[in-house]
């Protein structure tokens, strides 16, 4: 690639490189499957069980506890994220804990090149303090029926 070069180019590019080769693509999976995987998730001391008050999925962004979501734009991105994530991936929240951390269980995968390419970008926004790059998460997206999302302050 010429230089310099874009960081997203580049991500997609090293992405890309590892959809074409198996067991590169393998080994990266067995290091970021984590993010896909319950026994990673947060585990707290004692559960408080709150039900929304409502069954739209949209509208649910404004009720979950979640850090940067008072900011008006967030909230509606979270809302946003909700909705095309339960349309996409049949995506359901399960857990929020702490103000910090979401947790969702998935119906349908991404599949590996573009869906999980994009699926990760939208995780990545959510989630800038998931310690992995785009292109893991994108690697991670489609072998687990869990997403786990950070952002801490």
């Amino acid at each position: 690639m010429a230089l310099p070069t874009p960081l997203q180019e580049l991500e997609r590019a090293l992405y890309d490189r590892l959809l074409a080769d198996a067991d590169l693509y393998a080994r990266v999976l067995g290091r970021v499957r984590f993010v896909t995987q319950t026994d990673y998730w947060f585990t707290p001391n004692s559960v408080l069980l709150m039900l929304l008050p409502t069954s739209d999925v949209r509208s649910s962004g404004y009720w979950v506890d979640f850090f940067g979501a008072p900011a008006r734009g967030y909230r509606w991105m979270l809302a946003e994220a909700l909705t095309q994530w339960r349309h996409r991936w049949d995506a359901r929240l399960v857990a929020s804990w702490g103000g910090t951390m979401l947790q969702f269980q998935v119906g349908r995968r991404p599949a590996p090149g573009d869906e999980a390419w994009t699926a990760a970008g939208q995780l990545k926004a959510l989630a800038p303090n998931l310690d992995l790059c785009r292109w893991e998460v994108a690697v991670a997206l489609p072998a687990g029926d869990a997403w786990f999302v950070h952002n801490r302050p």
